[in-house]
């Protein structure tokens, strides 16, 4: 696929505010630019009844610290909850760089939606986000009632690094026996940390989300080193690269959205297969000629825009 047949909305963005990135990448600058790209395109707030926050205690267990919660309300006596993990390669990602998504997810899906604030790399490798997203999930179950909330309709959903994340935390409640999602939205995924995917080679330049950035991401993540349960970890574990999990069939219903020039787009596609072999119900949706991280650019894509009410069809048509 050639620049050319990008969606003309997405060749501005990459000419004109999306500029390229190059290695060595500095950890204060793509942070910086993550939170800067919201301000730029993130659009219109939506207004929804109330935005407030609270904290989670630590998980002695997990080794887990204070972990803060923002939760966004549409209206009084919504049933729906929705947790998102956000992107930005384990490294990048903010609540307040997801606002506009948030509220906009709230809104088109009548939901509460609970936004995670995680610990980042490389400051915290793995397992350390998965670890804070799995206790943060694990408190929210629990606790589900005392926000109003059917247990039966509380979704979890992530995009991209946030995606894996939900992977993870979804398999983690299934070999803990503890209750897991009604449903996972999985935006974009990474789901294969060897990267070996014929779009690295096809889009791994010039299309915001480099293959090189992606490496680089992937070692803020999982220095040498990394382990869990004392136990060493390679490219293939599963929590690592969840598409070579032998126990996805313990997922639930699962939608599977991709952006059709995304060097992520394959290893989605790939997972989206996997559920297929795993016996487990899901839906695939790719959205042509979008680049990774297009749901944040709510301002100057249509897609964006677009792309929560897409997820809302599908929970609805689930009965979520």
């Amino acid at each position: 696929m050639t620049p050319q047949e990008l969606d003309p909305d997405v060749r501005r963005l990459l000419e004109t505010v999306l500029l390229p990135r190059h290695p060595p990448f500095d950890l204060t600058s793509l942070r910086l630019g993550h939170l800067a790209s919201q301000e730029v395109l993130a659009g219109e707030l939506l207004p929804v009844t109330t935005v407030d926050g609270f904290t989670i205690d630590p998980d002695p267990h997990l080794g887990t610290p204070r972990l803060a919660v923002r939760r966004y309300q549409p209206r009084p006596g919504c049933s729906r909850g929705i947790v998102w993990l956000h992107g930005g390669g384990w490294a990048t990602g903010t609540l307040d760089g997801y606002d506009a998504a948030a509220r906009a997810l709230a809104v088109a899906a009548d939901s509460q939606v609970f936004m995670i604030d995680y610990r980042l790399s490389p400051e915290a490798p793995f397992p350390a986000p998965l670890a804070d997203c799995a206790a943060a999930f694990a408190w929210l179950v629990e606790r589900a009632a005392d926000f109003g909330i059917d247990p039966s309709r509380l979704v979890l959903g992530g995009d991209s690094a946030g995606g894996h994340l939900a992977i993870g935390v979804s398999r983690w409640q299934a070999a803990a026996a503890a209750p897991g999602p009604a449903a996972l939205v999985l935006v974009y995924p990474v789901t294969d940390a060897r990267m070996l995917h014929h779009s690295y080679a096809r889009f791994g330049e010039g299309y915001f989300l480099t293959a090189a950035l992606m490496a680089w991401f992937w070692q803020q993540f999982l220095p040498q080193g990394s382990a869990i349960d004392d136990a060493p970890v390679n490219l293939e574990h599963p929590y690592v690269s969840p598409l070579l999990a032998p126990d996805l069939h313990v997922l639930p219903r699962t939608l599977v959205v991709t952006a059709g020039c995304d060097v992520l787009r394959d290893e989605g596609q790939a997972f989206a297969g996997a559920l297929r072999n795993a016996g487990v119900a899901y839906d695939y949706l790719e959205i042509p000629a979008m680049i990774h991280g297009f749901l944040r650019f709510r301002a100057a894509l249509r897609q964006a825009r677009d792309l929560p009410a897409q997820i809302t069809a599908r929970l609805d048509g689930w009965g979520i």
